[in-house]
């Protein structure tokens, strides 16, 4: 099991994660993909050398959503940042989320300064349990 201590993203919602060009194409925000390193980093720090995954049912992912405000138009739902993490997850592990599951989706309200991501990600097969958290410039 691999729990990646990530940075609360607004743009991560399924709802506001693409942007619309002049000529109408869709692409992924820059801050998204940019956001996306984090994960990248995560799962390199913490998955063996040497891993093969299961095709079928690669990898169960659980959310829980620290949000900064209790009540206002930016509190929301862990369900709603889901697509984007799961497909985060999928692209570094070189796998298809299709066949992926779902350990638990949860959120928390009022956390300020303390806004936060926590990925739960259960490999099959399972591997020691491993943790990676973000450090902001500060933390140096």
């Amino acid at each position: 099991m691999i729990t990646l201590t990530l940075p609360y993203l607004t743009s991560l919602s399924v709802n506001s994660y693409l942007g619309r060009g002049r000529n109408g194409h869709t692409f992924v925000k820059p801050e998204v993909l940019l956001w996306g390193l984090f994960v990248n980093s995560g799962l390199s720090y913490t998955l063996p050398k040497v891993y093969g995954l299961e095709t079928t049912h690669p990898f169960d992912l659980g959310l829980l959503v620290n949000f900064p405000r209790k009540f206002s138009t930016r509190s929301g739902d862990a369900s709603n940042f889901d697509k984007v993490i799961r497909d985060f997850i999928a692209k570094k592990l070189g796998v298809d989320d299709a066949g992926t599951g779902t350990l638990f989706q949860e959120s928390s309200y009022g956390n300020g300064d303390n806004a936060s991501i926590l990925a739960t990600i259960k490999l099959f097969p399972d591997i020691e349990t491993a943790e990676w958290t973000y450090k902001t410039w500060q933390d140096f």
